[in-house]
């Protein structure tokens, strides 16, 4: 027992080196199993990830824009047919030729050719794309294009995608109409209310890059008398442009209508368009483009809304010249005719711009239609000009037509009904300082601003009040209290002012006892116009309220109201 005992264990002894070379060769083949799952399971991941992808896009292709080739991933039916898996890039472009519409082909064969690729991926422009029509089965659908590029991708590729989103396009076009819609039926919807104000915003623009173009060309120009004449005349027509837009804010019961009051006067057509375009022709000159003005008006003088012309050509020529590179082209033309009473104006503004697609005509005057095609971020804003323009040229009896064509630019022609106003303009008698004679007038005026105060201040003076100064309600306060009784005839009071505000002031004025605390005429004099600063005065014990900038007549006609 004890020799088999000890054979066995001389057995087990020498069979020990032998077992741990088995066991590592088990180990090394595990590791071996276990990578290849672990690689399995890697590419799974991968083709998961490519499926997934795949579910969104119909077609994705691998770009080596070093090569100048193509290899497809995922490949549309139509492409797969015609062409083999791996291939030259520019056959690809020329298969894609036959199924993309017509007039997006040109833009995209340029946004996605090999060099702009290569533009992207030296800049780092990680995504870039766009949408256009494509044919599918005899129907055209919009779809997406994105170039794809990422470090983890090789330094030579970039990935070409493509996705049909016709279905939501065309839910945005859906909601779009319903917004429309909404915007025309609602009358006091806060949506109404946010697209007017972005409408004012849009259309101040014009005359503040007026203003602020005309006096750098007047700081330039301070020896030249004659020009600097012109350059503050321009100015002035365009601050009065920005203020009457900025007084169609305030009456808010235009809005809840949905339609502005056209106020018609007799006017000269052709000096209301002269006045727009000179603007221009400065604005041309610091952008260098090219402006042509072609007036031809049998009849000058119509019966109509000035302003509101003044702001249909404004609108119309700032797009022109937005939308127009330097060295280009924009022209504007004028031609009347009459047939019995009745003048007909035909007005044209056209541009070498960057013109339009005749998809996006059929809906250049619906509210916030932009255009957009390929870019490489979205373009946030809203497209309100054009929906304007056709708004007040359809309220003034009117027609607008377009023509566009992307690249070579665009003409809008207006056509415009107008009482006829005669040969002659009917004088109107200039205000004079007889007129509005301000002798023994004593005014108390409380502004903070200087140049505010600088510019009342002088304008009073000028046609003999005398004015004392208080810079603030707190100050204003003092300076009536410590005069005599009757000492002024009437405050002028801005709102809102330091250390103490006007309505302060104001309330303070009229319970500090003096004699003539109940009498002394208040005039609110601020830019806060709106009915609830209007009540606000009013309850702080003010007479009357007038918005700055102050309209020197309306100004006047109250002091006399007052008088006295």
């Amino acid at each position: 027992m004890n020799l088999l005992f000890l054979t066995a264990d001389g057995i087990f002894t020498g069979l020990k080196p032998c077992g741990t070379f088995w066991s590592l060769i088990f180990i090394l083949i595990l590791l071996i199993l276990c990578l290849i799952i672990a690689k399995d399971i890697k590419h799974k991941h991968t083709d998961d990830t490519v499926r997934v992808l795949g579910n969104s896009y119909y077609a994705i292709y691998g770009i080596n824009f070093r090569k100048h080739t193509y290899h497809i991933i995922k490949g549309s039916d139509y492409i797969k047919k015609r062409l083999p898996v791996y291939g030259k890039y520019e056959d690809l472009l020329d298969v894609m030729s036959e199924i993309i519409e017509k007039n997006a082909y040109k833009e995209f064969a340029d946004n996605f050719s090999i060099e702009n690729i290569n533009r992207l991926v030296s800049e780092k422009i990680k995504d870039f794309g766009g949408e256009f029509l494509r044919l599918f089965d005899n129907e055209y659908k919009w779809v997406t294009v994105r170039v794809l590029y990422d470090e983890t991708l090789p330094s030579d590729e970039a990935i070409l995608c493509f996705r049909e989103v016709d279905s939501e396009r065309r839910w945005q076009l859906k909601q779009l109409k319903l917004l429309k819609d909404s915007l025309a039926s609602s009358k006091r919807s806060e949506e109404t209310k946010q697209a007017f104000f972005s409408n004012m915003s849009h259309e101040l623009r014009t005359p503040l890059n007026a203003i602020i173009g005309l006096s750098e060309l007047a700081k330039k120009n301070l020896d030249d008398k004659e020009r600097l004449t012109d350059y503050i005349d321009k100015i002035k027509l365009s601050s009065s442009q920005m203020l009457a837009m900025i007084n169609d804010i305030l009456e808010m019961s235009r809005l809840e209508q949905g339609k502005v009051v056209l106020d018609n006067k007799q006017f000269s057509l052709v000096k209301c368009i002269k006045k727009c375009t000179d603007i221009f022709t400065s604005q041309a000159e610091l952008e260098g483009k090219f402006f042509s003005v072609d007036i031809n008006a049998k009849a000058e003088y119509v019966f109509g809304d000035s302003y509101r012309i003044s702001q249909l050509v404004n609108n119309l020529l700032s797009n022109a010249f937005k939308f127009t590179p330097e060295g280009g082209n924009i022209h504007a033309g004028l031609k009347t005719w009459a047939d019995n009473n009745t003048i007909y104006c035909r007005l044209t503004i056209s541009d070498t711009g960057i013109g339009m697609s005749k998809e996006f005509l059929e809906h250049i005057f619906e509210p916030y239609a932009r255009e957009t095609r390929f870019a490489s971020r979205s373009i946030n804003g809203t497209g309100l000009g054009m929906s304007i323009v056709h708004s007040l040229v359809t309220q003034m009896g009117g027609q607008i037509n377009v023509e566009s064509t992307l690249g070579k630019g665009t003409t809008f022609t207006v056509t415009l009904p107008f009482a006829s106003a005669g040969e002659k303009e009917t004088p109107v008698q200039p205000v004079t300082k007889e007129a509005y004679s301000l002798n023994g007038i004593r005014i108390l005026l409380a502004e903070d601003n200087e140049i505010n105060m600088e510019i009342a201040a002088e304008i009073l003076s000028e046609y003999g009040a005398e004015v004392v100064q208080a810079w603030n309600g707190k100050e204003a306060v003092e300076k009536f209290t410590a005069s005599p009784d009757y000492y002024f005839d009437f405050i002028l009071m801005d709102m809102q002012m330091p250390v103490m505000d006007g309505c302060t002031a104001a309330k303070a004025i009229r319970q500090s006892g003096k004699a003539d605390a109940a009498d002394i005429t208040i005039i609110a004099v601020s830019a806060n116009a709106f009915s609830a600063d209007i009540a606000a005065a009013a309850g702080a014990g003010m007479n009357a309220h007038i918005s700055k900038p102050i309209d020197f007549s309306e100004l006047y006609r109250i002091l006399n109201k007052y008088a006295k």
